[in-house]
């Protein structure tokens, strides 16, 4: 079986993956809109294994995870990862067999092979086609086995100099370090001539000391370390017959699938009770007018049942109450959020992300990312607000939705919205419930009239097609207590409500604190240190390549 990516306590993975989701939106959000793809930007916000892969390759550090995911994010933008499919690969480069999974190593992980003396570099449309291979099947692989490692095996058998660019070994290694962190187990290099040496040379530079652990050369004695008998090719020693047969690039992997795919949720969409006071109701024969609330639904519809699907399941449901929300920005006009989106929808159906362009008209949300809820006290309620505004100059149509509507109550989740016109939904967790992994939805729409019933837009929800319906999605935050930081001496001893405990608090805030000044400084010195042994690597290569250079023409 094959290895797990780390064997943490499950909810130390979740806090580390949420921390580092809130300072990447933190540090990047507000340029993420026009800076990455929108569907990579909706994957950091719904995927904690796909982050955890960027905080395992950085040895669980926030601030170069997320300087990585940056790197990472824009280059899949510019490349245009989503949009690489099978189809728009060249045919020939798809039957050539230059690169493909086939069999597993010894910890049971899947083998990408590379028959290296199929390339051949002076043959530049190849050469560029094969970045989009690699791309294709490694992000694929990721977002369809997304526990797993894979190991790259180089067969360097009967290669010669015009077999080997140095600038797609180049991308190949940048891929594993860079793109897909996490992902490598390690490289094989397999019977590598010693005239290719000097491609080792240049691409050791890129990698960091234990990165170059992972780059294991090996011959037939010694191949059988790391990889069975049984799983390898005849001429590396093996027993394996196989000839590669095109039939489809990810045949030689074998997804299970009752494992989630790492890349999109399915959602399953339910009402929930509308908690807008009785007195602020209007009947539902009346017109349905600006952002008026909806008469109370007594009852739940039950979620969807879930088929049998590999994909998560998250059930959505709506809820209204919080505290007047104060825009963090001075601008007047909220800003775009990055984690808008369109996606199919239908009501009581399940929801996939759609990888179709955001519709034009939408309401525009605050907070962009999550809801930070705060109690006033210890087993009361929490309360936060979310503000909609319309931007566009149509009226529209919202709905918020929770998934977990029996601890949520909500007030004006759902109405109508003129053109400039705001309205601010009241969110309340109610007292004794705890947030575990909820999230909220808001649903807008275009109208062609306001002019409805409050039945009439209750059917016209059903009606809208898929490119119609916008979604935005928001995590949820519990805030903590807020403990006046000016609390004095007398009153930690004479208010009972301010008890050890809290003061303990207290004084580990400022532990933390100190604690993570204390590692900044060590993660500087380490990356000057690591600047530093690089620098001398380089100067040793050079030395090298000199004496290289020297002895070949002592030679002639």
């Amino acid at each position: 079986m094959a290895a797990p990516l780390d064997d943490l306590p499950e909810s130390e993975k979740l806090r580390l993956a949420e921390e580092a989701r809130t300072a990447f939106f933190r540090q990047y959000g507000a340029e993420a809109a026009s800076k990455y793809d929108s569907r990579d930007v909706d994957r950091v916000r719904d995927s904690d294994t796909w982050l955890r892969h960027f905080l395992l390759h950085q040895k669980y550090r926030i601030s170069d995870a997320v300087k990585m995911m940056d790197v990472t994010l824009s280059w899949r933008k510019e490349f245009g990862v989503n949009d690489i499919t099978e189809e728009s690969l060249p045919l020939y480069l798809r039957q050539r067999g230059a690169v493909y999974f086939h069999n597993k190593n010894l910890s049971g992980n899947d083998i990408l092979y590379f028959k290296i003396k199929l390339n051949n570099k002076s043959d530049a449309a190849a050469v560029k086609a094969s970045r989009l291979l690699i791309t294709y099947l490694l992000d694929n692989y990721q977002k369809r086995k997304p526990l797993h490692r894979v190991v790259a095996l180089l067969d360097m058998s009967d290669v010669g100099l015009t077999n080997v660019d140095i600038d797609l070994t180049k991308f190949l290694i940048t891929c594993f370090t860079t793109y897909f962190p996490g992902m490598l187990e390690y490289l094989l290099v397999f019977d590598m001539p010693w005239i290719i040496n000097t491609v080792w040379a240049v691409v050791k530079v890129m990698l960091s000391a234990e990165e170059q652990k992972r780059v294991i050369f090996c011959k037939k004695n010694s191949v059988q370390q790391y990889i069975d008998k049984s799983q390898l090719y005849q001429h590396m020693g093996g027993l394996d017959k196989h000839v590669f047969q095109y039939t489809t690039l990810l045949d030689g992997v074998e997804f299970d699938d009752e494992v989630a795919v790492d890349e999109e949720e399915v959602t399953t969409f339910q009402e929930t009770e509308d908690h807008t006071e009785q007195s602020e109701q209007v009947p539902s024969d009346s017109p349905a007018g600006v952002t008026p609330p909806l008469p109370d639904i007594t009852q739940q519809v039950p979620a969807a049942t879930s088929n049998s699907h590999s994909k998560k399941q998250v059930n959505w449901a709506i809820s209204h109450d919080v505290k007047e929300f104060t825009p963090p920005s001075t601008s007047s006009t909220p800003p775009e959020s990055p984690q808008s989106k369109s996606a199919p929808h239908h009501e009581g159906e399940n929801v996939s992300n759609s990888n179709s362009k955001p519709p034009l008209h939408h309401v525009t949300v605050l907070p962009t990312s999550e809801l930070q809820f705060t109690r006033a006290g210890i087993n009361e309620e929490a309360h936060c607000s979310l503000k909609l505004t319309n931007d566009q100059s149509v009226v529209l149509a919202y709905k918020v939705k929770t998934t977990d509507p029996k601890n949520y109550r909500v007030k004006q989740g759902r109405g109508l919205l003129a053109p400039s016109n705001s309205e601010t939904v009241h969110i309340t967790l109610l007292a004794g419930k705890e947030i575990k992994r909820d999230k909220f939805l808001v649903l807008s729409a275009k109208l062609d009239s306001a002019d409805l019933t409050q039945s009439e837009l209750a059917a016209t929800w059903k009606t809208f097609s898929k490119s119609q319906i916008h979604e935005h999605k928001l995590r949820c935050h519990e805030a903590a207590l807020d403990l006046n930081s000016s609390v004095s001496p007398v009153m930690l001893t004479s208010n009972p409500s301010f008890n050890s405990s809290s003061a303990s608090g207290l004084m580990a805030n400022t532990k933390s604190t100190t604690q993570e000044q204390t590692t900044s400084l060590e993660l500087r010195l380490e990356k000057l240190q690591a600047e530093q042994d690089q620098v001398k690597l380089l100067l040793k290569i050079i030395i090298a390549l000199l004496m290289l250079i020297i002895s070949l023409i002592f030679a002639r």
